[in-house]
């Protein structure tokens, strides 16, 4: 549909900000707080943090909004707020793109597109949300008949900050909250650029949203492009945060393995002291095959704190030994040699899906499969 006729359809139908009950939006912690999409606000950022950290703190990364209606239509009106062209490694759609998917009664959740920017080098989005259809655009239409309630599920960009996001439905429709998620319980993902998401071609592609939709569970996604050096107040604001799983994975931001030697066991210290009985997952870095000369060694950093903690008697910790995820696809699973693309991507939520839903799910007997 043409950006003009969109103009047009939308006068007169009822508006829902994202941020307004009863829409659901979990992944960012201040946002009922503060009434503001950023991940981290600034004032939480550790003392010596860039302006580029606290600019990656504001971008939405893990960001999910859910809502249940009955409109026979929906378009989607939002503003990003930055440009993000020097990112030349990612698609426009992966960097400042909204991902709509749909779940109606007994069905899946289907993914039904993505919309970015309309004007190249813009910030605004404007488009039509394809309800009537029952997945992507080579699916049969859903009949013409009285809408049955379901869910819209809208991904936020992966590495923008979202200004502004709306919803607009029929005037008469229905407008509820979603159906609670199968998992309330929350995982927390550390890591780096490829935990925020680089490079997915778009926002739902990225391993920990992935993760997110599929477990049907919320997530908190502390990915910090290129600055997630395991301060320690850092791992004190995670450790305050709501989580029931903790997922650590910065090995690709310390600068050499002594660094990463130096920090990773206090790290994890530092958040078991604050939570002692949540599981803990240790992951090594996916790239293992296409970069760095001492994967081996901090590979065998990684393996160490486990084993450190093992010794002192934590029985809940878990180690995910990235190694092998691209065994097989080597040359064709990253952008440039380190980021995955969709594929590596697929690699390691498919090593990370059965550990976590078994934890999720507290089978026991099952998580002990991943102690090496």
């Amino acid at each position: 549909m043409e950006l003009e006729q969109i103009k047009e359809e939308i006068q007169g139908m009822r508006r829902i900000e994202l941020r307004q009950k009863p829409f659901v939006i979990t992944g960012l912690p201040w946002v009922y707080e503060r009434n503001l999409y950023d991940r981290i606000p600034e004032d939480q950022m550790p003392k010596e943090a860039t302006e580029l950290f606290k600019e990656i703190g504001t971008e939405c990364s893990g960001g999910i909004a859910r809502i249940r209606t009955n409109s026979s239509r929906i378009y989607f009106e939002g503003k990003v707020r930055r440009v993000k062209e020097s990112l030349y490694h990612m698609s426009q759609v992966g960097r400042s793109g909204f991902d709509f998917h749909i779940k109606r009664a007994g069905e899946p959740l289907r993914f039904i597109g993505a919309s970015v920017p309309y004007e190249y080098g813009g910030t605004s989005v404007l488009c039509e949300v394809a309800v009537k259809r029952s997945g992507l655009y080579d699916e049969r239409p859903q009949p013409e008949e009285v809408p049955k309630t379901y869910e819209l599920c809208i991904v936020l960009p992966i590495y923008n900050a979202v200004d502004e996001a709306y919803i607009y439905v029929d005037g008469n429709c229905e407008v509820l909250e979603p159906a609670p998620q199968t998992h309330q319980k929350q995982i927390l993902f550390y890591g780096s650029s490829i935990t925020q998401g680089a490079c997915a071609s778009r926002s739902s592609n990225c391993y920990t949203n992935r993760l997110a939709l599929q477990l049907d569970c919320p997530i908190l996604n502390f990915g910090f492009s290129g600055h997630a050096k395991a301060e320690q107040e850092m791992a004190a604001l995670i450790a305050r945060q709501k989580m029931d799983i903790f997922v650590m994975d910065y090995d690709h931001n310390a600068p050499n393995a002594a660094y990463l030697r130096e920090t990773h066991t206090p790290f994890y210290e530092t958040v078991r002291r604050a939570r002692p009985d949540i599981p803990v997952v240790f992951l090594t870095k996916c790239d293992y095959g296409t970069s760095l000369d001492d994967n081996d060694i901090r590979r065998e950093i990684i393996r160490n704190t486990y084993q450190y903690a093992r010794a002192a008697g934590d029985r809940n910790v878990y180690f995910i030994d990235g190694r092998d995820f691209f065994k097989g696809v080597r040359d064709y699973a990253t952008v440039d040699g380190c980021h995955p693309n969709d594929l590596g991507f697929e690699r390691i939520y498919k090593a990370l899906f059965p550990l976590l839903k078994a934890l999720l799910e507290e089978s026991t007997a099952d998580a002990s499969h991943w102690q090496p």
